[in-house]
């Protein structure tokens, strides 16, 4: 059942849909603004902020415990210096100018180091001393790139810095990327590591072994060497002098491992970031990161800058240019440095990152189940009003139907529905059925009083059907069977009006030539108006007005006598083709009878005629050649020939037409016998003009100087001529007008 916009189910949903979305509002505002999407989202920021921290923790952890408690490991050092140094009795000066002295001193070190390797459980652990060299340092870096696999042949070490005899005497391999001595520059960012601690003992000469430990950013020992961080400190002797730092190594893929992003969120879509910051601007430098999303971030320089001012505890938004979601961070300062160490102002950080998308992703669906909740609330109201309208308006749309199919030429009977309303109002419309058929009866009758060829339709435009008189199908040769009116559907109606409407009349307003069958041809006048949703319309037979007017016109148009166009029609037609524009080249060709006046005075006007239609005969030949012919006065004729590319092909018609006409003979009695003789005159379109009355008066001249000079020829216009002898053609033109 169709729903209109001002029926009784829509009148009856519009106040009921108004009190579902004030229910409905009610119960999201309930939900919206009584606290319950905030406490979810401040619930979903604790949860990432207490896993963040405990990751936290668990790194605090290993640093203090393992990474970088290096005391025994210093000791040990420190001891194997001092006996050393005893043993061969030297100073460290002397030490540090001996290279065979040092790689001694690096072979006795072997065991102390593998053994802090698996105490500190780390991917490296060196000890790099200071030489006579100022860019090579000797020293001893070893490597296990797993932890915690720890064989007793110690198969899973190797040596990266040291000496080549000391890792053959201990049957140790060579790193890939090994080398006797460490390379290290001043102004390079990677040998940070050992120049920090290094020089700053002589800036803090007071603070503890402790207190001058450095965390490096991340570097490669060389081009092919995989990204580490180290923790180094100083080496200091009794006198209180360096001579070199050890430390730890951390692979940054080893700390990626320990770096579980999937605690994160539950979909496993977080990120850690190990950053650095040395200010106060929330600006991370990279360390070592891991997830996915934090891949999909595009960032400069591997830097990531937070907003200063947090959105909760701990938790700030992340600064992405062009990028979709809101990035959120869980920022946690780790506990590298003692107070007093130097480089406290590095601020390392373990940061959680979550997209907002996934944070907040219970609020989210709260929200959406709440929204999901109302508009099906809303569905199942509209669709339960509805339904109950349905049943309401059932018999009135009954009632409705059994009214569009019936038949307004018969009375409309329609079925009781046992609401009272509803059957006085199909009471009524019975009575008002039967008074319309009886006026539609009349009207037709009318019509058909009046003795006039005329027909008329009306169509409901959202009714199938169309009301069409006994006269609109008379005047189609239609039958209409006994009825004084007729429906038929409005497919066959518009389809009747098509066909009509094929052939429009030239130049004849709302008149169409029409075959009414095979041996009639009429021409109907057809005027149709649409009017407050309906079309209304009449067609009438005009065909005899419509044949006396073409005959009024082709009599007004066109010479008695030869039945050529008339000099007016030929003006008109010629006009318009030279308007139009549309051929680059015509010839305008003026014909003169040059004995018309002695077939007249000699054997009579009727004679004359004789000749002058002969000479139409052959001349109306040019309308099949893109010509236009008109006879202009008694001797003369005119025509436009056009659509052609070269003058010559025109001249051949020309003179073809020429030639036909002299070949031409007439018998007068007596059996005489007169050749058609003419003068001929031309111009040229546009070389001689563009103007008609220009190129009339330009070939009447052509065609006088054919006459005067010798008849029966044909003569072209001559600009230079006609300036040279206009005043004495004049001059004969107008003693000839006065004989």
């Amino acid at each position: 059942m169709d729903i209109k916009i001002n029926s009784i189910i829509v009148r009856l949903l519009i106040p009921i849909f108004f009190v579902l979305i004030i229910q409905s509002l009610l119960f999201s505002e309930t939900i919206f603004s009584g606290g319950t999407i905030e406490e979810l989202n401040n619930n979903s920021m604790d949860i990432l902020n207490e896993r963040v921290l405990r990751r936290k923790h668990y790194l605090e952890n290993e640093i203090s415990q393992r990474w970088t408690n290096l005391s025994k490991f210093e000791y040990d050092i420190q001891q194997q210096m001092i006996q050393f140094l005893e043993h061969k009795e030297i100073s460290i000066e002397e030490f540090q100018n001996d290279s065979d002295l040092i790689v001694e001193f690096i072979d006795e070190l072997m065991d102390d180091t593998i053994s802090a390797l698996r105490r500190q459980m780390v991917t490296g652990v060196f000890v790099v001393l200071k030489a006579d060299s100022n860019e090579r340092y000797p020293g001893l870096y070893i490597r296990d790139m797993d932890p915690l696999f720890n064989p007793y042949d110690n198969s899973d070490i190797s040596i990266e810095i040291g000496p080549s005899s000391v890792a053959k005497k201990n049957n140790i391999s060579l790193g890939r990327s090994w080398t006797p001595t460490l390379i290290l520059k001043e102004d390079e960012d990677y040998s940070n590591f050992f120049y920090k601690p290094y020089r700053i003992t002589t800036i803090y000469p007071e603070n503890n072994f402790e207190d001058l430990g450095y965390w490096s950013k991340p570097f490669s020992l060389s081009q092919y060497d995989m990204e580490i961080i180290t923790y180094s400190a100083p080496l200091i002797d009794a006198d209180n002098n360096t001579y070199g730092v050890i430390g730890i190594e951390l692979t940054t893929d080893y700390l990626r491992k320990i770096l579980y992003y999937d605690e994160i969120v539950e979909n496993k879509k977080g990120s850690y970031l190990l950053g650095v910051s040395s200010d106060e601007n929330m600006e991370f430098q990279e360390v070592v990161s891991s997830g996915p999303l934090i891949k999909k971030l595009m960032v400069e320089e591997s830097k990531f800058n937070f907003n200063t001012q947090p959105v909760y505890t701990h938790i700030y938004e992340m600064e992405i240019e062009d990028n979709e979601e809101i990035i959120y961070g869980s920022i946690h300062y780790l506990n590298l440095y003692n107070r007093n160490n130097p480089f406290e102002n590095d601020k390392w950080a373990l940061i959680g990152i979550v997209g907002e998308n996934d944070l907040l992703k219970a609020s989210k669906n709260l929200k959406n189940n709440v929204i999901m909740a109302i508009i099906m609330y809303l569905f199942i109201g509209i669709i339960g009003v509805i339904f109950a309208g349905m049943l309401f308006v059932r018999p009135i749309a009954e009632l409705v139907k059994k009214l569009k199919i019936s038949n307004p030429e018969e009375s409309i009977v329609l079925e009781k529905t046992n609401i009272a309303e509803i059957d006085d109002l199909a009471l009524a419309i019975e009575s008002l059925s039967r008074k319309v058929a009886d006026s539609a009866s009349k009207l037709s009758q009318i019509i058909g009083m009046v003795n006039v060829p005329i027909g008329a339709f009306e169509h409901i435009l959202d009714e199938d059907r169309v009301f069409c008189t006994d006269g609109f199908f008379n005047i189609l040769g239609m039958e209409i069977g006994e009825s004084e009116s007729k429906y038929i559907s409005s497919t066959e109606f518009y389809n009747i009006l098509k066909d009509i409407q094929e052939n429009p009349e030239y130049e004849s307003d709302n008149i169409y030539f029409y075959r009414k069958n095979e041996n009639e041809k009429i021409w109907i006048y057809l005027s149709k108006e649409e009017v407050n949703g309906r079309l209304l319309g009449i067609i009438k037979d005009v065909t005899d007005d419509v044949i006396e007017k073409q005959k009024i016109e082709y009599e007004r148009d066109h010479d008695v006598l030869t039945n050529l166009m008339n000099r007016r029609a030929f003006q008109v037609q010629v006009r318009k083709k030279i308007a139009k524009g549309d051929f680059k080249l015509g010839a305008f060709v003026m014909w003169d009878i040059d004995n018309l006046k002695d077939i007249n005075d000699l054997y009579g006007h009727d004679f004359g005629d004789i000749y002058i239609k002969n000479t139409a005969k052959i001349l109306s030949e040019i309308n099949y050649l893109n010509g236009i012919v008109a006879r202009m006065a008694g001797d003369e004729f005119y025509a436009f020939i056009y659509g052609y590319d070269t003058k010559d092909e025109i001249r051949n018609i020309i003179k073809y037409m020429h030639k036909k006409l002299h070949d031409t003979i007439i018998y007068i009695p007596d059996n005489i016998q007169f050749p058609i003789e003419v003068s001929t005159g031309v111009s040229w379109y546009p070389d001689d003009s563009m103007d008609y009355d220009e190129l009339i008066k330009y070939a009447d001249f052509a065609m006088y100087e054919s006459k005067n000079n010798k008849k029966c020829e044909i003569v072209e216009f001559n600009m230079d001529k006609y300036k040279k002898n206009r005043p004495q053609i004049n001059k004969k033109l107008c003693s000839c007008n006065k004989n």
